[in-house]
């Protein structure tokens, strides 16, 4: 009988509580809790009126947990910040959502969001019902609310930025894609978002790259480079295309025999993407023209197969503050890494040659020599993959869309072994 009265006056206490919580809020959401309440208190009220035991151990035990138990909890919860009542509807809510009532689950969000205008699940499903039902303005609202209550919702931020690009807002997209990116780097959605509109705004467009090399790196580099809409190439080679060529070099053809490299490299691209501006340079490319070659440019493509034209390069593109790009191949293994202009490193530096720090002279032409000799051999595909690669890079440079690989990063890889893509510092 003791345990009874005991029982009676903790469930009556929480019951008045739950009962003002109802009156104060004005939430009908607690009646459910109180009716479970209140089938427990009458039950044990019977038993202590007509003196006799309705219940054995498991009712018992269910009594108390509907009765005491779980409003207890709830009161400590909601104590420390925790809201039932959303709990409720938002749970109300998604069941509708998940059969395909959006209309329900949408008129349930609403009247908790007015009631609770903190509620973060309620704003952020609330935007997924006005997006499945069109309203776009409506979605974006609500979720600018929610990541406004959560700063590092970011599923939310990037369905922000992607409904903006629906509704033909890019610049505003771009922006805030732009701002996801640099606060979490490896959002991969966004990243490829960002950077297909930035292809379709100027940032690319407006792209001024030299690739010095026409051939099996440099024609790689050179198609993908006008498949993604740069703005403007420079197309270096003095070489013609030979039958030797034939097993690499994406951009010869048994028809492109004995033609110029950069002639007939300017051609493919104006019937890949006739909005590229080309100009052609077939000539040797030594410290006299170098300048000349490079002019303006943003970024300079090394797709050369001897160090020393690397060398002469690499010292003008620093000298004129661009970026300098280097590839390089040997059988199937190749390494691509980005030099900044502004960087305290250089190719001369990374590769310990002997010229760094030198004047060209005859000494010091003869040094470099001594580095390698004759050219590389090379299987197909490694030279289009460094081309793929050399023109990521020069993406991520003009759009700043993903980490560039600056030196002394610079990745290598052998085609023979997948385990050996690595991204390394020396």
């Amino acid at each position: 009988m003791l345990e009874k009265l005991v029982f009676n006056l903790l469930a009556c206490s929480l019951f008045i509580i739950i009962f003002f919580k109802i009156i104060r809020r004005d939430d009908a959401n607690y009646i459910i809790l109180l009716v479970l309440q209140a089938i427990g208190i009458t039950i044990s009220f019977i038993e202590i009126k007509l003196g006799i035991d309705l219940s054995n151990f498991s009712v018992a035990a269910i009594r108390y947990i509907i009765s005491v138990i779980i409003p207890f909890i709830i009161i400590v919860m909601e104590l420390r910040g925790f809201n039932f009542s959303e709990l409720l509807s938002v749970l109300a809510a998604r069941f509708f959502m998940m059969i395909g009532d959006t209309k329900m689950a949408k008129a349930i969000l609403v009247k908790l969001v007015s009631k609770y205008p903190e509620s973060y699940y309620g704003h952020k499903y609330l935007a997924e019902c006005y997006e499945k039902e069109g309203g776009m303005r409506r979605a974006i609202d609500e979720y600018v609310t929610a990541v406004d209550i959560k700063k590092n919702d970011y599923k939310s931020y990037f369905k922000i930025a992607d409904l903006l690009r629906d509704l033909g807002k890019k610049d505003e997209a771009i922006q805030m894609l732009d701002h996801l990116v640099k606060t979490k780097p490896d959002c991969y959605e966004a990243s490829c978002l960002l950077g297909e509109l930035l292809c379709e705004q100027e940032r690319f467009k407006d792209g001024k790259i030299t690739v010095i090399g026409c051939g099996g790196i440099g024609g790689e580099t050179i198609e993908m480079l006008a498949r993604m809409g740069i703005g403007e190439l420079t197309l270096v080679d003095k070489d013609a295309f030979d039958l030797s060529n034939l097993n690499r070099q994406t951009l010869a053809n048994i028809s492109d025999l004995g033609l110029d490299k950069s002639s007939v490299a300017k051609e493919k691209v104006r019937l890949i993407n006739p909005y590229v501006k080309v100009s052609t340079f077939s000539e040797h490319v030594d410290e006299s023209n170098i300048d000349k070659v490079i002019g303006d440019s943003d970024i300079v493509i090394d797709a050369l197969d001897n160090v020393l034209t690397r060398v002469i390069v690499s010292r003008a593109a620093k000298r004129k503050g661009i970026y300098y790009i280097h590839g390089a191949i040997h059988g199937t293994m190749g390494q691509v890494t980005v030099f900044d202009p502004d960087g305290d490193s250089s190719y001369e530096k990374m590769f310990n040659l002997p010229s760094l720090g030198r004047e060209l002279d005859d000494e010091t032409l003869s040094d470099l020599k001594k580095v390698t000799s004759g050219v590389p051999p090379v299987i197909g595909p490694t030279p289009n993959i460094i081309g793929c690669l050399e023109a990521i890079e020069s993406f991520k440079i003009l759009t700043g869309v993903g980490e560039v690989t600056l030196a002394p990063r610079i990745l290598t890889f052998d085609l023979l072994d997948f385990a050996s893509f690595s991204l390394d510092e020396i």
